[in-house]
């Protein structure tokens, strides 16, 4: 069974309903970008690091070496862009790769069809606009139909972009069209930074998991909001800052992963600059190679971040409003 919301409604619970600290990291690229052999040597590393959630692109519109298509030539759309026209090869394709991440004991928090940043080239918004509600609706049932036997997906809505309100059915139509054929599976979404789910796209039925896409550098304050969020459900810091982006510092990927926890999120993703895109094309310029990368700090921390809250009712914290317990630095925040 796949992940659902836990007793208080803050956490997720795994199949057996023990609570399930997201422990993630952001493989976007991971279905177009690698072959077989380098997928499972991905997979297996994340696994014995202790990871149990990844962030992956269904299909890719920019980040990889051949877009939309996979290492091995395969295209999700007959027609480029045509969500009207899925090519079922690729989708049983992304299907084993899902499978593989299954067997590991990791869940995928899988985009259907990111938006990309600003609804710009990143992404496949304007294709969305130009196949219409029928179509993307269409692509929903497809998707929902082709995943809905795999217990370890969360489906994510959007990414990087909140449109205007008037082109939002761009991201209901998938979400519905999936729903059809998939009422089991949580779902989330991802805006433009800043926001959070429910700031991105409202109280819909579909949005069962909230999330924070958040680059400040204090992040208390919009795990904060999320966490008084009435009414209640589970949420994740899904994205901030990466390592090796953004000229971020190590203490600051630390910083940002507790804070997250320790404000009531039932889990945080860390992101690394080049494994998210595997040596392929990129937004930062980096000095090492993907497979360099796996034993970075950041992974290293992310692994000590899983082995202390693992030990603890980690679902019962609840953040601290009123600077009594932890008092240190409130006079230089007021300051500041």
């Amino acid at each position: 069974m796949p992940l659902k919301t836990g007793a208080n409604g803050r956490f997720l619970a795994d199949q057996e309903g023990k609570p399930f600290l997201v422990v993630g990291d952001t493989a976007w690229s991971l279905i177009v970008q690698l072959g077989e052999g380098d997928i499972d040597r991905y997979l297996d590393d994340r696994q014995t690091r202790g990871f149990n959630s990844i962030i992956v692109n269904l299909i890719e519109h920019k980040f990889c070496t051949a877009p939309p298509k996979t290492r091995a030539g395969l295209a999700p759309f007959a027609k480029a862009g045509d969500f009207s026209t899925p090519i079922p090869d690729y989708f049983d394709s992304a299907h084993k790769v899902m499978k593989k991440a299954n067997d590991r004991g990791i869940v995928v928090w899988l985009f259907p069809a990111h938006l990309g940043t600003g609804g710009g080239d990143e992404g496949f918004f304007r294709e969305m606009k130009t196949s219409g509600r029928a179509h993307l609706r269409s692509y929903g049932r497809f998707v929902g139909q082709r995943f809905k036997d795999l217990p370890n997906i969360v489906w994510v809505m959007g990414g990087d972009f909140t449109p205007k309100k008037s082109d939002q059915w761009t991201v209901t139509e998938v979400a519905e069209g999936i729903r059809e054929e998939d009422s089991t599976h949580p779902m989330t979404a991802h805006g433009s930074p800043g926001n959070s789910a429910i700031v991105a796209f409202g109280e819909q039925k579909w949005l069962t998991v909230n999330s924070v896409y958040s680059y400040e550098k204090t992040l208390f304050r919009p795990v904060q909001t999320e966490y008084e969020r009435r009414p209640i459900r589970p949420f994740v810091l899904i994205e901030s800052t990466y390592e090796g982006e953004h000229n971020s510092t190590p203490d600051e990927i630390r910083r940002q992963a507790y804070w997250a926890i320790l404000g009531g999120a039932c889990g945080q993703f860390f992101g690394n600059n080049p494994i998210w895109h595997y040596d392929g094309p990129g937004l930062f310029p980096t000095t090492s190679t993907w497979k360099q990368a796996l034993d970075g700090t950041g992974s290293r921390d992310m692994t000590r971040l899983r082995d202390f809250f693992v030990g603890l009712p980690w679902q019962r914290l609840e953040s601290e409003k009123n600077h009594e317990v932890v008092t240190d630095g409130l006079v230089q925040r007021k300051m500041e």
